[in-house]
This record gives C-alpha cells, structure tokens and sequence, in this order.
C-alpha cells in the first residue's frame, strides 16, 4: 500500500479530516485526530514469516532475503506466522544512516565487505501487520491491524514504529519538525479506518515531504556503482565554494 504526497501539514488535516460522500455512513468524530508516523529514510520491505521459512520482498516484489541475513535471523524467533509491512533502516552510533548507504546491499550477495564496522546494524521497523496464523487482515481497518500487531511479540531488531496522534494542523507541522530533527524525511499519515490496498496509492495514507535548502555544487569526483549500478558512475562527491575566501570545500 502506497502514499499520496501532500505539500503542506494543512492538506493533511483538511484531507483526513474532511468526509466526502464516500464516507456518509461514517459518524464524523466530535474531536477528530490524525494518525502520524515518522517516514524514515529505508527500503520498503514485507516480511514473511511462516513455519520454518523467512523471506523479504522489496516493494517491487524482488526478494532480498539474503541482502539482510541479520533480519531473517531475528524473524526467526517470532512465535507467530505473519507478513508483516515495515522499513529497512541501518543505523551506526544509534544515528540512522541513509537509503543510498543501504542500497549498496541490494543485488549483492556476498556480504563480507559490506558494513564491516560492528557500530553499523539493521533494524526492521514494523508498521503494519496485514496476515496472521492463516487469516488475511487487508480488509479489518488499521486500528484493528495495529492491536493485533501490539500484541505480537517481536524479537530484537525488530521494532513496532511510534504513532502519534494530532488534533490540528499545526500539531501536524509540529511533527513534522520533530521527524526531521530526528533524521526522518518526513511524516506518513493515515486513516485510522482504512483497509490495507496493495499497489494503490489513494487517500487514505498521505506523506508529507519538504524540500530541503539548495546549494549550488560541482561534481568533483564519482566512484564506480555497486550492483545493478555497477555499470554506471555513482556515489558522487560534491564541492561549495566559501563566498569569502573564495576557497572551495
């Protein structure tokens, strides 16, 4: 299940706040509420869980089990049968490193120079559980989704993500700036009511992004990519020049 970007915290909270006709039946809340979570900078990944089985697939359906032995490991010990939906996130000095420092795993697998330093993990954010012990939870709303997943025990580095609840635009904004000063990109927010709709990108989760400051840059150096990048030139380094001095960094 996908999110529609929307530009500001105010298209936010009139979106998830306002009924439509679709949504007739539903009692308008006396104090409505908007469900936040912070939208990390990862890989988009489903995991599966079964009787003495544990696969990883991307969001494009590929599977990158072996990419992440560490997760599959921990998945293991789950007691439960599940496909859960969450965030590959790398961390180092519990600081979350990038979508472009994970990617290097991807397509490779030989994983003997890849995050060599022990400072450096992975961690599976969970944000969704949508099958269980044989039952299929698509179509059972997302609070009821989220219950069950509170339930669920999770062993390490597997991790339940925090959500958060605004009672206005500005408390939405005012997330929105919490996840960025903890290194997120963003916010993700969704409909507390809604069924989990694969491959679609509706309404019912929106994400809210920022653009960040622009620099005026020149490429100094790439370096050969890795995977299915390893024909092409990546990992660019980039250089300002000090208005002052004139210096270049």
């Amino acid at each position: 299940m996908l999110a529609s970007p929307e530009e500001t915290a105010s298209d936010i909270w009139n979106r998830l706040t306002t009924r439509d006709e679709a949504d007739e039946q539903r009692p308008a809340p006396a104090h409505p509420t908007v469900w936040l979570e912070d939208k990390f900078d990862g890989i988009r990944a489903q995991l599966h869980r079964s009787a003495g089985r544990v696969e990883i697939y991307s969001r494009d359906l590929k599977r990158i089990t072996e990419q992440f032995p560490e997760i599959t490991t921990a998945a293991g010990e789950l007691k439960d049968e599940v496909m859960l939906d969450g965030e590959i996130v790398a961390y180092a000095e519990d600081r979350k490193l990038s979508f472009f420092d994970l990617q290097k795993r991807l397509g490779r697998r030989d994983q003997g120079d890849l995050f060599i330093s022990s400072s450096i993990t992975v961690r599976y954010v969970v944000f969704d559980l949508i099958w269980q012990n044989g039952a299929g939870l698509l179509h059972e709303p997302l609070e009821e989704r989220r219950e069950k997943l509170e339930k669920l025990a999770l062993p390490p580095l597997l991790k339940r993500i925090a959500v958060a609840e605004a009672a206005s635009e500005t408390e939405v904004e005012a997330a929105f700036h919490a996840a960025r000063r903890n290194g997120n990109e963003g916010l993700i927010a969704k409909d507390r009511h809604s069924s989990y709709s694969p491959g679609r990108r509706g309404k019912s989760w929106l994400k809210l992004k920022k653009a960040f400051s622009t620099l005026d840059v020149v490429v100094v150096k790439a370096e050969q990519g890795h995977g299915k990048r390893s024909h092409v030139l990546s990992d660019y380094t980039f250089a300002v020049r000090d208005e002052h001095s004139g210096a270049s960094r």
